[in-house]
């Protein structure tokens, strides 16, 4: 597959099959998370199978019914555990962000759907999953084999968002 294939056809899924997931599927996401750029490599991610834990993640998300239905949820977690003040506002999102990027390429390339899930309330998902203080659930991908084909999202054009040399030259 190639990466512009991979970037450009991957959507985000919101009903997945019931199919169980294959651990080796699972590892090659998550290996392909953690060769993402990092910071200090705080990420941290929960793999969650048990149905009614991913019913609780669902209650959590507000309303994203799918991550209870998706046969696998991944929940994002960082570390800030001695973290700086630079490193806890924004170097471990950024890592974060670029591993769930990874992650996802990686479960289209196998087949795979996902969806990036990163409203719900903290404080349930970290109950619900043992999450110690200290540890921030970032976000919930649900991971499953796609039960629909979305139509791709339109973009702004690159005359739209690219500023060269300043902001607001084209």
């Amino acid at each position: 597959m190639e990466l512009m294939d991979a970037i450009r056809n991957r959507r985000s899924i919101r009903d997945y099959k019931p199919d169980p997931i294959p651990e080796d599927k699972i590892r090659a996401v998550l290996e392909a998370a953690i060769w993402a750029p990092k910071a200090w490599e705080r990420w941290e991610f929960i793999v969650v199978r048990d149905a009614r834990t991913r019913g609780e993640l669902a209650k959590a998300a507000k309303g994203s019914e799918h991550v209870g239905r998706a046969p696998v949820d991944i929940v994002v977690c960082s570390n800030l555990k001695g973290a700086k003040a630079r490193d806890r506002e924004l170097y471990s999102i950024q890592e974060a962000s670029a591993a769930i990027q990874n992650l996802m390429l990686k479960a289209y390339e196998e087949g795979l759907g996902t969806c990036w899930v990163s409203e719900f309330r903290e404080a349930a998902v970290a109950k619900a999953l043992g999450i110690p203080r200290g540890v921030r659930p970032l976000s919930i991908i649900s991971l499953g084999y796609p039960n629909e084909s979305p139509s791709p999202p339109s973009r702004k054009g690159l005359d739209e968002v690219v500023h060269w040399e300043r902001y607001g030259a084209r």
